[in-house]
């Protein structure tokens, strides 16, 4: 349908002292469905989104506004994503909200705004290398590019939502994502504990690592240990310092115990959740009694996977000859 339009000017008390009696000339303009037959706007059928990686194509579910320089598309569209190095192509359904791009530009697109919304499931299958991320959704915009929200994946299959994003490229993936939780999980062997508080995804490394803390007989190792490799195995060393004095009451003495140093190995088979640890725990046992009496006692305390738990004085040094001490949770025995 074709329409005409014309402008006329007047002055304030309704005469034309203008030129042709304020009256332009006509201009016309057409409006018309340029909808094919198959409900694809003309000059419409395919173009990259990402050059080499992500193809737009089949917008036939798609509803598009045609203006006199681009094409807004909303609605239903079909994405060929083809990684560089992978056999094949998938196709991946997508939604279009309000993605702009000028006409004259659909072998290299010049995109002016909107977004595109992917099912994440396919990505899966795409990067079959990522055995430990989850592909929850992948989402594109003219800001932030191609990204996706991942969950992480232990190799006993537990997932946890990471925070971050990583980055789509043609030239692969990047970026850092982390789950963190109090703890995520835990792993119980008797007298020892250990917790992971943090799992930890990088890229193009394509890496995961874990973070967390040992624990024996309920005392915290002072110091999170870090950038454990996260695979088929956990095994790290460790040695920690710097703990803060902990300590009991009684009616007749102030106690307080301080480990003063952790070291040792552990290994963690994650598909079994077996531990195997060597760790020796060294602590300062100091007694103050309301007599100006006083004991201190340093000792190593043996945590073995295999062989068990033993602890052993190493120094004394003891006011205290004869009978005992009311600990309150304890009576201690001394012997010169």
């Amino acid at each position: 349908m074709t329409y005409a339009w014309q402008v006329t000017a007047r002055n304030s008390g309704g005469q034309m002292p203008l030129q042709n009696e304020g009256v332009s000339e006509i201009y016309t303009f057409t409006y018309k469905d340029k909808r094919g037959s198959d409900g694809v706007a003309e000059g419409l059928t395919t173009f990259p989104l990402i050059q080499n990686l992500v193809e737009l194509t089949n917008f036939d579910q798609a509803g598009i506004i045609e203006t006199r320089s681009t094409y807004i598309i909303n609605g239903t569209v079909e994405s060929l994503v083809d990684v560089p190095g992978t056999l094949n192509p998938v196709m991946v359904r997508a939604q279009a909200i309000n993605l702009e791009v000028q006409k004259g530009s659909l072998s290299n697109p010049v995109f002016l705004g909107g977004r595109v919304e992917f099912e994440g499931d396919p990505y899966n299958a795409i990067y079959p290398d990522l055995q430990f991320v989850q592909f929850d959704e992948v989402t594109w915009d003219l800001n932030s590019g191609l990204i996706a929200d991942v969950s992480l994946v232990t190799p006993d299959l537990q997932t946890f939502k990471a925070e971050g994003n990583l980055q789509l490229t043609s030239a692969g993936i990047s970026g850092i994502v982390r789950a963190r939780g109090s703890p995520l999980f835990r792993f119980d062997d008797g007298p020892v504990d250990f917790e992971i508080h943090q799992l930890t995804g990088s890229f193009p490394e394509n890496r995961l690592t874990a973070e967390g803390d040992v624990i024996m007989n309920g005392v915290d190792a002072p110091c999170t240990i870090e950038n454990m490799n996260f695979t088929g195995n956990i095994s790290t060393s460790f040695n920690c310092t710097n703990f803060e004095k902990e300590p009991f009451l009684s009616e007749n003495s102030v106690v307080s115990l301080t480990p003063s140093f952790v070291l040792g190995d552990l290994s963690i088979d994650l598909e079994s959740s077996e531990m195997e640890y060597s760790i020796i725990m060294q602590s300062d046992l100091d007694i103050d009694l309301t007599d100006d009496r006083t004991c201190k006692i340093k000792f190593h305390t043996l945590f073995d996977s295999e062989e068990g738990t033993e602890s052993n004085s190493i120094q004394q040094y003891c006011s205290i000859l004869d009978g005992g001490i009311d600990l309150g949770f304890a009576d201690l025995a001394l012997q010169s």
